[in-house]
C-alpha cells in the first residue's frame, strides 16, 4: 500500500470521527437559544420585541465554526503531509498562528460582554 492510499485511509477515519463526535456533542445543543442574550428582566407586555439575538454571541459563534474548521482544516494538512512530506509539516504549522491569532479577536465582542456584565453585577 502506497503512501496516497494510507493518507487517504488516514483522512477518512479522521474526519469520520470528528463528524462522529460532533454529532454526539452536539445532538442537544438548540443553537437559537445559544445566541439569545441572558436577560433578567423580561420584554414588556404587549411588545413584539422577542428577538434578543445578541451580536456578541453571534460573533463568537461565528469566530468558533471558523477557527474550528480551520483546525480540522490544518489537521487534514498535517496528516497529508506527514505521508507525503513530512519536512514541510512544522513549516506549515509554524506559518498557521498568525491566522489563528486575528481569528481569536472574532471573539473579542463576547470577551468584552462577559466582562462588561461581571461589573454591571
Amino acid at each position: 500500500m502506497g503512501n496516497t492510499a494510507l493518507a487517504i485511509i488516514l483522512l477518512v477515519i479522521f474526519d469520520f470521527a470528528v463528524i462522529f463526535l460532533l454529532k454526539i456533542s452536539l445532538k442537544d445543543v438548540k443553537i437559537i437559544n445559544a445566541l439569545k442574550e441572558k436577560t433578567v428582566v423580561p420584554p414588556p407586555t404587549g411588545s413584539n420585541s422577542d428577538d434578543n439575538t445578541s451580536f456578541s454571541r453571534l460573533a463568537g459563534l461565528l469566530g468558533a465554526i471558523v477557527l474550528a474548521v480551520f483546525f480540522w482544516m490544518l489537521g487534514n494538512v498535517v496528516i497529508w503531509q506527514l505521508l507525503a512530506s513530512p519536512t514541510e509539516v512544522a513549516t506549515t504549522v509554524d506559518s498557521t498562528y498568525k491566522y489563528f491569532l486575528v481569528g481569536a479577536a472574532l471573539f473579542a465582542p463576547y470577551a468584552v460582554n462577559q466582562i462588561a456584565s461581571i461589573f454591571k453585577q
